[in-house]
Formats: structure tokens, sequence, C-alpha cells
């Protein structure tokens, strides 16, 4: 009789034990999806966030709409002379004299976390006006849009990215 006692305590801890390797094993995949779901979730979060805002420069005249003339005063961004137009004007103040400023445009673009990379391109490559520092790292989202500047076809790209 005292070897039956034996054999089943012993089951016992065969049992505890798998059940503790099992539920460790369960709990590590759990959190390996919980992960990869919420840096998902983030991802999506950048790609709606880079469209909206590629929209509102390719779309919108900003607010006020001769914001170019005084970019200090400058509530909402926008490049477009009229719907994916843009205004020569207007990119040359955002993009050349990086105006409004830096924090300004991050503010304005609700980017703080994010940095940017904005520019006009012909289809070749030749760039005609850039602002912002190009992605390089481990998360980014760039959108191209084809666009009329300077009475021609380009590409308006624009980029969200982070470290």
């Amino acid at each position: 009789m005292a070897k039956r006692g034996q054999a089943v305590i012993m089951d016992l801890f065969v049992a505890i034990s798998v059940f503790i390797v099992l539920l460790t094993i369960l709990i590590i995949t759990w959190d390996l999806h919980t992960i990869r779901l919420t840096s998902r979730v983030e991802y999506d979060e950048l790609i709606l966030r880079t469209l909206s805002i590629s929209d509102t420069l390719v779309k919108s005249e900003g607010f006020p709409f001769d914001w170019e003339n005084s970019p200090s005063s400058t509530l909402q961004i926008g490049l477009a002379q009229s719907d994916g137009v843009l205004s020569t004007d207007k990119v040359t103040v955002f993009a050349i004299n990086q105006q409004p400023s830096e924090d300004s445009v991050r503010r304005l673009l609700k980017t703080s976390s994010y940095k940017y990379y904005f520019a006009v391109r012909d289809f070749d490559g030749t760039v005609y006006a850039s602002r912002g520092t190009a992605p390089t790292g481990k998360v980014a989202v760039d959108v191209g849009r084809i666009v009329i500047y300077q009475g021609a076809p380009r590409v308006m790209e624009f980029a969200l990215w982070k470290d």
C-alpha cells in the first residue's frame, strides 16, 4: 500500500509540472501576440496619419488662405492652389524658405512624436523642393501623390517616420 501512495504523489507532481510548462508557453505566446498587435495598430495609425496629412497638403489651401504671406500666423498648412495643383508660392515658403518654423510645422501637422519628410520631385527623381529628413528609422510610411507643380505633373512625397 505504501507504494500506491507514492505513485499518486508522483502522478500529481508530473501533472503539475506539465501544467506549469504549458501555462508558461501560453503566457509567452500571448505576450508575443499582444506585442505584434500593438505594433500593427501603431503602424496602421501612422499610415492613416500620413495619408491624412498628404491629402491636406495637396487638397487644401491652408488657413488663412494666404498663409504664405505671413507664415507665423498659419493655423493650417495647405499647399494647394486648387485640388491637386500646388501653389508655387506656398511650396517655396514651406520647403525652400523653411517657414513656418520646424516646431510650428510639427504642431500644425500633429506629428510631435514623428519626424517628417516632404518633397516635390519629377518622375525621374529631380527634386524641386524638400523639407525635413528623409526616412531612416525602423518604422516609416511614405506616400506619393501625383500633382501639378509649376505647370507640369510632379510627385509630391510625404513621409512620417520614427527612429
